[in-house]
């Protein structure tokens, strides 16, 4: 009775094996479209470097154009230096008229006190 009740247990374990083999089989037939060969998968990558190699030139491209553009609209050595000299030719002609206008406050203050007896001895008439 033993042998008998082992018996029906192998044939168990081999029909559930058996089951077991054909879902796994059944199972990669239909997981295997699912799934990329390496070789599509490394074709994809490098179209997809390509891309991303072409795009990185162009916007590095495209930086290099307005920095070129930005570099040629600023002045030139000769320009900041003909700035620098009307600066200076401004800033004398700064200094000659803050002279000229103390020199004017020292007379303003001389005519201002005879004006001032002026306009009292006006006043005082009336």
């Amino acid at each position: 009775m033993l042998f008998r009740d082992w018996g029906t247990v192998a044939l168990l374990v081999g029909a559930v094996v058996t089951v077991m083999t054909a879902v796994n089989t059944a199972a990669w037939f239909v997981l295997r479209a699912v799934f990329v060969s390496r070789t599509d998968m490394t074709d994809a990558l490098d179209r997809l470097a390509a891309e991303l190699t072409r795009a990185r030139e162009a916007r590095i491209g495209e930086a290099e154009a307005r920095l070129d553009a930005r570099v040629g609209a600023m002045a030139s050595a000769d320009e900041l230096g003909e700035v620098k000299l009307s600066i200076a030719r401004v800033e004398g002609t700064v200094g000659a008229l803050a002279g000229k206008i103390d020199g004017l406050a020292a007379v303003i203050a001389r005519l201002e006190n005879p004006l001032n007896l002026l306009v009292q001895h006006h006043l005082s008439e009336d």
